[in-house]
């Protein structure tokens, strides 16, 4: 896999159940398409300024809904590309059958898959995360303001003068 991280974005956001219910797209009464747009509305922009390869965490909620959008505009922009970033075999073991569907799709449809560590360990997803913030030069977010995985990666962008576009607002 090569990255030109001048060129990547990579996503970081909130699993489902931190997102506001008019956001997650998992959520059995939801209306996720403003985010989808807000998503797709920046992947837009950012292809438009040159950027041609996006990094997915693949966790349930934002990062597969941000895969998603990327999928879909590869139609109207072939040179795309959609790298799955996989802390360990067996992250979607638990998620639903409708996510999971999801992923097992994503991973199908990624230029590239890797996986950082070779079995689930404490800080694999914190490894997962400091791996997509080393290899882009902006990183697009769904962040609340809430602890957890999103706020480790973008105080870590931060710290290393990462451009940050949060699609959260």
């Amino acid at each position: 896999m090569e990255i030109d991280k001048t060129r990547t974005v990579a996503f970081s956001g909130h699993r489902s159940f931190k997102m506001a219910a008019r956001d997650n797209l998992f959520s059995p009464n939801n209306d996720a398409a403003g985010l989808a747009m807000r998503i797709s509305q920046t992947i837009r922009q950012l292809h438009a300024s040159g950027y041609d390869t996006f990094l997915c965490g693949m966790a349930e909620g934002f990062d597969l809904m941000a895969g998603l959008e990327v999928l879909k505009l590869r139609d109207e922009f072939p040179e795309i590309r959609l790298f799955a970033i996989i802390p360990f075999p067996g992250q979607a073991d638990s998620f639903s059958q409708k996510t999971r569907n999801t992923y097992d799709y994503i991973l199908a449809k990624a230029d590239c898959q890797t996986t950082i560590c070779p079995y689930y360990s404490q800080d694999c997803f914190h490894r997962r995360n400091d791996f997509l913030i080393d290899n882009c030069s902006v990183l697009a977010c769904y962040y609340n303001g809430s602890k957890g995985g999103t706020a480790y990666t973008l105080k870590r962008a931060l710290k290393y003068r990462i451009r940050v576009i949060n699609i959260f607002l």
